[in-house]
């Protein structure tokens, strides 16, 4: 499931220790950019899914759309050119 690196990312936020420092807008981007490069280096690996179905794997799905949406929001507050793509 696409969406499950972007709760990672909040978790950590809950977890953090630093957590008023984690709430940072410079912060959350940079551990949302690095979410989104792990994601995007991973697009054809399911192998940590434990059980792939056919619309696990359906670009138009519900999964993998939580991904695009998070990764479009994204694109319009990094100044990173990779995201637009």
């Amino acid at each position: 499931m696409r969406f499950l690196s972007w709760i990672a990312v909040l978790a950590m936020f809950a977890s953090s220790a630093h957590a008023e420092s984690a709430l940072q807008p410079a912060v959350v981007l940079s551990r949302a950019e690095s979410a989104a490069d792990w994601q995007l280096s991973h697009l054809t690996d399911l192998s940590q899914i434990r059980k792939v179905a056919r619309d696990t794997r359906d670009t138009r799905g519900w999964q993998q759309a939580t991904f695009t949406v998070a990764l479009t929001m994204l694109a319009d507050r990094s100044r990173k050119q990779r995201y637009r793509g």
